[in-house]
């Protein structure tokens, strides 16, 4: 899915292993691909006319999208008052930023004093998870949610 939008931004700032280089370009809008977004909406307003799930029991869709030798690509759709499970990525980096609504994150530093620490990310912000953090994200009640996420291997 949006193969083509991907290759030209990742081949543009030749990004191949960093996250960083990511976050910078997560935080300009050129990193947004809204036709996604569109085709998402779509998709879950025809199976709702359905009567079938988008969502997984967790309450969300979890799409690959792109992917390089270090890095992954994911849209993941988030259903209303969706809440995941606290987890990490395997002791490696996760990046995301929100193209549509809102979602809140708490997370957990396991190298310091587990102090909670909670955010809520409105469209067009980015979050950086590190290796020795957990997170746990939720949504709203008032729409579902799309977010772009781009884990290391």
């Amino acid at each position: 899915m949006n193969i083509k939008i991907f290759d030209k931004i990742i081949k543009q700032y030749g990004i191949r292993n960093s996250l960083n280089d990511c976050k910078y370009l997560l935080k300009k809008s050129i990193f947004s691909p809204y036709e996604c977004v569109s085709i998402i909406n779509k998709r879950i307003s025809y199976l709702e006319e359905k009567e079938e799930n988008f969502f997984n029991e967790q309450h969300y869709n979890k799409i690959l999208c792109y992917e390089t030798d270090k890095l992954k690509f994911f849209y993941i759709t988030w259903d209303i008052n969706a809440l995941s499970k606290l987890h990490n990525h395997n002791n490696k980096k996760c990046l995301y930023k929100v193209l549509k609504g809102q979602v809140n994150e708490s997370k957990i530093n396991i190298e310091k004093t587990f102090e909670i620490v909670k955010n809520t990310y409105n469209e067009q912000e980015v979050s950086l998870l590190n290796e020795n953090e957990y997170h746990q994200m939720s949504t709203l009640d008032d729409d579902y949610v799309i977010t772009l996420h781009i884990y290391e291997k």
